[in-house]
């Protein structure tokens, strides 16, 4: 267990290694120099309420985990100036422990020291190039000391795929959340896809920025034939999230860009989101009543058909959409029934 050491031997046939000090030494300092400081901690105490005393250097690696941990203390508690005194002591012992150059960067950025922060971050960067910890800070400099927000959010989308801290994490959410009007802004103004999927990146399943993702991506078609494709993406989507109301505007688009608008556009939307058998009883009946009124009309014939299909009645939906291909019908309802011969 995590904490519970004492109940170790509850598990399913535990397995004690006798592991040599120098072994867990090596060990533990590789967890506390990869920022891993509370699984360092756990390890040593496991080895004395199984061991007994520790060794000198184990007593050591206690010692650093404890000023590391008061260095932290200090800082949450806003002791700033003392946090700072006791990092760098430690960094001056360490100077390529990732915990202490992490921690160093943060305090150096927190007190504006930014030519500072940077020349470390450029520093460890060299040590740790794949860790997205420093090139989360090096858009931090960016953004803050230079205010080259463009420069700051390439370093944030690329340090998302490289970090699982969940401390980085949500600091980059939290300042894109600040920002994402704006940048929602720019994208939709220069059709920059771009911004949206770094954005995406950085704020899960933002429902504004794929709002405009698809908007863009609706806005960029050239002709009805290149639609299938982008209407797959988007259903699919829909789907995958549990057919969010924030579709609706992607889908008054897609819809609306070839000329459909009013009762056609109000059904469409119906048949998306629809999931029982009582709504599309009720949709076959609305469009079976628009049809009494307009007879010619392919539009709510063909979508009266994929009622039908959708419900599983394949003979009946197949002679809706005959019926409509010999009726006046849209653009994009043109294209479908095409499409589904």
């Amino acid at each position: 267990g995590r904490e519970d050491y004492l109940g170790i031997y509850r598990f399913h046939n535990p397995v004690l290694v006798n592991v040599d000090d120098d072994i867990i030494y090596v060990a533990v300092m590789n967890l506390i120099h990869n920022n891993k400081i509370a699984k360092a901690a756990r390890f040593l105490e496991v080895r004395e309420q199984k061991k007994g005393a520790l060794s000198e250097k184990l007593r050591f690696a206690r010692q650093l985990i404890t000023d590391i941990r008061e260095a932290i203390t200090d800082y949450d508690l806003g002791r700033k100036d003392e946090a700072f005194k006791k990092a760098e002591a430690l960094y001056k012992k360490y100077p390529k422990s990732k915990s202490l150059v992490l921690f160093r960067v943060r305090l150096l950025t927190e007190n504006k020291m930014y030519e500072e922060a940077k020349a470390e971050i450029e520093k460890a960067m060299e040590l740790f190039p794949t860790d997205g910890y420093f090139l989360k800070y090096l858009g931090d400099y960016y953004y803050e000391y230079l205010g080259d927000k463009e420069k700051a959010y390439e370093c944030y989308e690329k340090a998302s795929t490289m970090t699982n801290n969940g401390t980085v994490l949500l600091e980059m959410e939290e300042r894109a959340l600040e920002d994402k009007a704006e940048l929602l802004a720019k994208a939709t103004e220069e059709g920059n896809l771009g911004i949206c999927e770094m954005l995406l990146k950085l704020i899960t399943n933002d429902m504004d920025a794929i709002i405009t993702k698809y908007l863009i991506l609706i806005d960029q078609l050239d002709g009805v034939e290149a639609s299938a494709e982008l209407k797959k993406t988007i259903e699919d989507e829909f789907h995958r999230l549990e057919m969010n109301e924030g579709f609706k505007k992607i889908f008054e688009a897609f819809y609306g860009k070839f000329g459909e608008e009013g009762e056609l556009l109000k059904y469409r939307l119906e048949l998306e989101y629809a999931t029982t058998m009582a709504q599309y009883d009720l949709l076959k009946s609305e469009l079976e009543a628009a049809l009494e009124k307009e007879t010619e009309n392919g539009n709510y014939m063909k979508l009266l058909g994929d009622v039908y299909s959708w419900i599983g009645k394949k003979a009946e939906a197949k002679a809706r959409y005959e019926k409509a291909a010999t009726m006046d019908c849209g653009t994009y309802v043109k294209f479908e029934l095409e499409e589904g011969k």
